[in-house]
């Protein structure tokens, strides 16, 4: 009867020890699982925090890139729009300067025709004149083409994509001049073939008459002779 509740005793011991180390047991691993998915959690989120600023350096990369893209773009579009500028004063240059000549070798002709036709005793007031009024004329048309080639270089003190409304404003006013500057040149021409191109018919018709008049007497004067003889 002893040895039985010796055994029971140290069976309900054991259960005891068995309980509290299982129990012990079940609460470290409480712990360590614990511990073990907060150090996940802690890894995950810094996972995200690194793709995140992976995603915000990669956004940043590609917003500089379009940002160069754009501004190589406007580059080569305000090179393409200097050249252009560049090309047009170039020709205009060279257009003013062919008008230069062309009327200025005008006048000149002119000029010389009224001397020799006052030394042959011809009426050239009118023509002289007219003459004064074509030269302020020209004068106009090439201070207004001049005017005109400097509303354009003006453009070129504005940095294009830089200052855009300063610079389309510039050339906006150079291109408004066009109109005036071919209006000049038109009021050059018309007044040429309207008054001084008349102006030098009637003195080539004066001239015409006076030497019929001078062919007329030379044919009376040797009729005369003739009927004498």
């Amino acid at each position: 009867m002893k040895k039985i509740l010796f055994v029971a005793i140290l069976i309900a011991c054991g259960c005891l020890v068995f309980g509290g180390v299982q129990a012990t047991t079940e609460e470290t691993e409480s712990e360590t699982s614990w511990s073990t998915l907060k150090a996940e959690r802690e890894q995950i989120r810094a996972e995200r925090q690194q793709i995140m600023e992976e995603i915000k350096d990669e956004r940043t990369k590609l917003k500089e890139e379009r940002e160069e893209i754009r501004e190589q773009r406007r580059e080569r579009r305000c090179k393409n729009i200097e050249t252009r500028i560049n090309t047009r004063i170039k020709r205009y240059e060279n257009n003013q300067a062919q008008h230069r000549r062309i009327f200025d070798n005008l006048v000149s002709r002119i000029e010389r025709f009224i001397t020799k036709f006052e030394r042959e005793g011809f009426d050239v007031a009118e023509l002289k004149a007219d003459l004064v009024v074509l030269k302020k004329k020209i004068q106009a048309l090439h201070d207004t083409h001049a005017l005109f080639i400097g509303e354009l270089e003006n453009t070129q003190d504005y940095a294009c994509g830089k200052s855009e409304g300063e610079f389309v404003k510039q050339l906006g006013e150079a291109r408004r001049m066009i109109p005036e500057v071919r209006s000049k040149l038109l009021d050059v021409r018309e007044y040429y073939q309207t008054v001084i191109r008349p102006d030098l018919l009637d003195i080539r018709k004066q001239i015409t008459e006076k030497y019929e008049d001078k062919s007329s007497e030379e044919v009376e004067e040797d009729s005369s002779q003739e009927d004498s003889n």
